[in-house]
């Protein structure tokens, strides 16, 4: 396996260069049973090189190695240019520029090694063309993608200042420049106590991403009670919900109160992954394993809860295609008809729908599932709505029902799905390609990459660097036809293209699987709720809706 391009070009046979390697054991960092490895997803990680147990420190690194604000104020001429031009820049932009005038130091830099081990370019919405954003296809996804390039256009408007104030080098103070710098910080830094932009952190910022657990906040609808006994008893039935068990409106209060409970953001999240933290008694950042390794293990990392959409901004990454994203959110097509106002903070009871044709957003989760608290915004709607909630004064009472996380009605349950079936057929019609056409466009990407990768030779120092030590590309047009294997700007804009159009169809793949599961489960759950109206209607005594449990169907696959 060939590593893609370094910043300094070096292409050699293991995860970092030698040199590398040597120079972080010389300033002080701490590997313990744990070293460098190469892996098929990731490229380069972390591998366990003995047992490791939960809660063993597996990396130390020294604080004065971190590159921070605190680093950059010890360079008197960083200092003088931020004090200088910097008080419109973020914190993320001030390390920024640090990152660039260490680059643009060449050996004079205490960083060099490390700067020349990292990335030569990275795959962040804000470094895509305008045609690779457009392959998203989904308005959201786009919207944010081009939000990212405006954003990185802007800052580096504002950083030119600073980096003319420094005297960097053309190359150093071009916007391809801006780009790998803006990035590196956005991808690769740890977070610390002391810079809002966090730090970072040579050998630390090996560590590949694995996601916490998913999210609590989604309800599993299917085969749960779809009425409130204690709702239809006030009512009467309404000649509607059939006969109510005595016993069956406590049962739907604590199971109410469980989804409710498990939204709670407060709630501590069980960790699998690594974490890191900044020892301030030590002053170094310390990593630590939270399951057990054995020698050969790839050690992952938590950077905490992120839809793929997000990966992809801050960080250029998808997790494997064989992994799914507990953590995703995909937003279905707005629906009409239900206000955007939530029934969580709703407190009066004759606080009228302001926004009758207003359009609810909702997201469905990797699995289909929506939010507690979109249920429950949604749920409000149509029982405030429902005419016989209306006729019957119960529209306080239908709310505070919602608030427990419980269906207020078959009949405001089949309204609530059908709209959520409703706007994910739409989505999906609202999109260029089908998920059938996306997985056969990642098949052909497969096949072409089955080719024999090209053979790792020795390294070689500086390739593809020009004479101020910055990657040749920074300066390039992208129509230049250079022949060097190295540096051609149009062969290199040429691969990352690739790189970022099959991202894109993944992520539109993942985000589409998402919105036709939220179709199917809409879809069983109406069933549900019409069955269960249907059975009421005639008059079947054991078929009560505020009892009304079916198996969970088998939903077929996907088209």
């Amino acid at each position: 396996m060939t590593p893609p391009r370094t910043f300094g070009g070096v292409d050699c046979a293991g995860a970092v260069d030698d040199t590398f390697w040597a120079w972080a054991m010389a300033e002080g960092v701490e590997a313990v049973s744990c070293a460098p490895a190469l892996f098929r997803e990731g490229w380069r990680g972390v591998a366990a090189t003995g047992d490791v147990a939960p809660g063993d420190v597996v990396l130390r690194v020294p604080g004065s190695l971190l590159m921070s604000a605190r680093s950059a104020a010890r360079d008197l001429d960083l200092a003088a240019a931020l004090e200088t031009h910097g008080g419109a820049l973020s914190p993320a932009e001030r390390l920024s520029c640090h990152l660039l005038h260490e680059a643009s130091k060449g050996a004079r830099s205490r960083w060099r090694a490390y700067i020349h081990q990292l990335p030569r370019a990275y795959n962040l919405l804000a470094s895509w063309t305008s045609a690779e954003i457009a392959a998203l296809q989904a308005p959201e996804a786009i919207a944010v993608a081009e939000r990212a390039a405006a954003d990185m256009r802007a800052s580096h408007a504002r950083a030119l200042p600073a980096l003319a104030h420094l005297s960097l080098p053309p190359p150093f103070r071009a916007d391809r420049a801006w780009t790998w710098a803006r990035c590196t910080v956005s991808s690769r830094t740890v977070f610390v106590p002391f810079d809002d932009a966090g730090a970072l952190c040579p050998v630390g910022d090996l560590f590949n991403y694995a996601p916490p657990p998913g999210s609590l906040s989604a309800v599993d609808v299917l085969g749960t009670p779809l009425a409130c006994a204690s709702l239809c008893a006030l009512g009467g039935n309404g000649g509607r919900a059939g006969p109510v068990p005595s016993n069956d409106g406590d049962a739907a209060t604590r199971g109410g109160a469980a989804r409710r409970s498990a939204e709670d953001d407060g709630a501590e999240t069980r960790l699998d992954a690594g974490d890191g933290a900044y020892d301030e008694a030590r002053d170094a950042y310390a990593f630590r394993a939270r399951r057990r390794y054995e020698p050969g293990d790839q050690i992952m990392l938590c950077y905490g809860k992120h839809t793929n959409l997000r990966l992809l901004e801050h960080y250029g990454f998808l997790l494997p295609p064989s992994a799914t994203n507990a953590n995703d959110a995909a937003p279905l097509a707005p629906i009409p008809g239900f206000s955007r106002r939530s029934v969580v903070s709703a407190e009066r009871e004759d606080k009228t729908r302001a926004d009758v044709g207003a359009r609810h957003a909702v997201s469905a989760d990797a699995f289909g599932r929506l939010t507690w608290t979109a249920l429950a915004d949604l749920r409000a709607d149509a029982a405030c709505a429902d005419a016989d909630v209306r006729r019957l004064g119960l529209a306080k009472r239908a709310r505070d029902v919602c608030r427990r996380g419980d269906s207020v009605s078959p009949a405001v349950e089949r309204r609530v799905f059908e709209a959520v079936r409703d706007a994910a057929g739409r989505t999906l019609l609202g999109l260029e390609t089908t998920a059938a056409q996306d997985e056969a466009a990642l098949a052909e990407v497969v096949v072409g990459s089955t080719e024999a990768p090209p053979e790792v030779t020795a390294p070689r120092r500086d390739a593809g660097l020009d004479e101020h030590g910055a990657p040749r590309e920074w300066m390039r047009d992208d129509d230049d036809d250079d022949d060097d294997a190295l540096s051609s700007g149009a062969r290199r804009r040429a691969t990352e293209d690739a790189s970022n159009a099959t991202l894109a169809v993944r992520w539109r793949l993942a985000y589409k699987r998402a919105v036709q599961a939220a179709y199917r489960l809409a879809q069983a759950r109406v069933d549900e709720a019409v069955e269960a109206i249907g059975a009421a209607g005639r008059g079947d005594a054991s078929a009560s809706s505020s009892d009304a449990r079916v198996a969970k169907p088998r939903l077929r696959a996907a088209r």
